[in-house]
C-alpha cells in the first residue's frame, strides 16, 4: 500500500510525499519480504516550464515497527535503513523533448533493501522524447 500527498504551488514548485509499504520488485517472490519507505520529491520549474530542478529522496526503514519495541530504538533503526538522495535537472527546447543530468547517491546498513544498492551511484545523462 501507498498513501501520501501532493501539492502544486502556484511559483511552480511541486512537492510528493508517500509512505509506501513494498516497491514493486520487493514483490511477488516466495519469500516476499515487503519494507517501508518515505518518499519525497520536490520540482521547481523556470522559464516558462523550460528547465525544471528536481531533487528526490527515499529512506528505506526495515521492519520500523519490531525496531522501535528495542531498547535502543534509533540505533536499531541506523543499523537496519537505507537512503537514496537525487539531484536532477532537466531542459525541454519544446514540447515533448527532454535533454538532462541525474546524480543518484545510495547508502544503507543491514537488511534494508536499499543497502544492497548502496556501490550503485549513479551520474548520467538523459534524452527523451514522446511522440
Amino acid at each position: 500500500y501507498v498513501f501520501g500527498f501532493d501539492k502544486t504551488f502556484d511559483n511552480g514548485l511541486y512537492i510528493n510525499f508517500q509512505f509506501a509499504h513494498g516497491l514493486g520488485f520487493e514483490r511477488g517472490f516466495k519469500d516476499e519480504h515487503l519494507q517501508d519507505y518515505f518518499i519525497l520529491n520536490l520540482e521547481k520549474k523556470f522559464f516558462d516550464d523550460r528547465l525544471k530542478v528536481r531533487t528526490y529522496g527515499i529512506v528505506n526503514i526495515d521492519k520500523p515497527f519490531d525496531r522501535i519495541t528495542s531498547s535502543n530504538p534509533w540505533d536499531e533503526l541506523v543499523k537496519n535503513s537505507g537512503i537514496l538522495g537525487a539531484l536532477e535537472v532537466s531542459y525541454s527546447p519544446v514540447i515533448g523533448a527532454n535533454l538532462g543530468i541525474r546524480i543518484i547517491g545510495i547508502d544503507g546498513n543491514g537488511s534494508s533493501t536499499l543497502s544492497r544498492f548502496k556501490d550503485f551511484d549513479v551520474v548520467g545523462v538523459f534524452f527523451n522524447m514522446e511522440i
